[in-house]
């Protein structure tokens, strides 16, 4: 436990140096400190050593009372529900209670959040691993709960703002007749008690907003996570396929995406304050159909790229089997 969570730390100080800001550099100060502290002193050792095997009692402690879910996408949501609210009270107490023994000082959570979430989300993987009874390298539930690097976290913020802030622009004309559509969608971005836990993935959008961003509370990012997640695998998999037109290609993608479980799930949380379900079933398409548009561009034009840089290599090996022929 104590070497899996050593390794969870080095990875979080590596996430933090790739983007430098006032806290992640009291993040990397107060990972190293503890770091150096365990590493040095026996007795810091085994109060980490204690540490550990309250933090992973924890977090396994909730996949406990989520074993009679019958849904995946429903015991995750569980699962994440969970973890976030012991993330406001339990768990920053069993740190303090390390910090205080190893006589460190940590007044930001961030190195505590994004250390425990890194555990937590290795923890989810064994658990729905031990359930389906599969390796947990190969299983078709384990590819549900791959998680997107801190990089592309910080951008789908971006992206994810961008899309109920474009609709909200577009159907404002129409006044009351999308009235509780446009309260749902300007709710998107009212900031919860716990929106903070996220926070290390507005890092980005922090430092290039002027004003005009759409900044999103957990729920919706959730949701836009689960729909990076599908639309990804979705165009990654149908590029490849012969379509009669891409009208068809596209309107595949969008149902297919709408109709997962796992988008239903985070949908059904956001779009709480829609009377009518139909309504709802039309948003959340109207959302997915612009973000499909958005990230259609971006994964063609890496497909292109990749394809161009292919063809360079087989050009320069073709030229040079040529050279050393002759």
């Amino acid at each position: 436990m104590a070497v899996r969570l050593r390794i969870a730390i080095t990875k979080v100080l590596a996430n933090a140096k790739e983007l430098e800001s006032p806290r992640n550099n009291y993040l990397i100060r107060t990972g190293k400190q503890l770091i150096n502290k365990i590493s040095e002193n026996e007795q810091a050792a085994e109060s980490f050593d204690k540490f550990c095997a309250n933090l992973y009692a924890k977090l396994e402690s909730l996949c406990d009372s989520c074993r009679d879910e019958r849904s995946c996408s429903l015991a995750k949501g569980k699962l994440w529900c969970l973890f976030h609210m012991v993330c406001t009270c339990e768990i920053p107490e069993i740190w303090d209670n390390l910090f205080m023994e190893l006589g460190i000082s940590c007044e930001d959570q961030l190195l505590p959040q994004s250390v425990s979430q890194e555990i937590f989300e290795k923890v989810i993987v064994k658990h729905f691993s031990r359930l389906s009874g599969s390796p947990s390298t190969s299983t078709p539930v384990i590819q549900e709960v791959i998680t997107l690097s801190k990089d592309e976290l910080n951008v789908l913020q971006y992206v994810g703002g961008y899309v109920p802030h474009a609709l909200l622009k577009r159907y404002k004309r129409f006044g009351k007749k999308y009235e509780n559509l446009f309260e749902c969608l300007k709710e998107m971005a009212v900031v919860g008690e716990t929106d903070h836990l996220f926070e290390y993935t507005k890092e980005w959008i922090s430092k290039v907003d002027r004003g005009g961003l759409f900044p999103l509370n957990n729920m919706t990012f959730l949701l836009f996570t689960e729909l990076e997640k599908q639309v990804r695998g979705l165009l990654s998999r149908h590029m490849l396929k012969m379509h009669h037109s891409s009208d068809t290609f596209k309107n595949e993608v969008i149902k297919k995406t709408c109709d997962n479980e796992d988008v239903q799930f985070q949908w059904s949380l956001v779009c709480q304050c829609i009377d009518k379900e139909e309504d709802a079933c039309w948003l959340l398409t109207k959302i997915v159909t612009l973000y499909v548009t958005i990230r259609g561009f971006s994964i063609a034009a890496s497909w292109m790229e990749s394809y161009k840089q292919e063809k360079k290599r087989s050009t320069k090996k073709s030229v040079e089997l040529r050279k050393h022929l002759a």
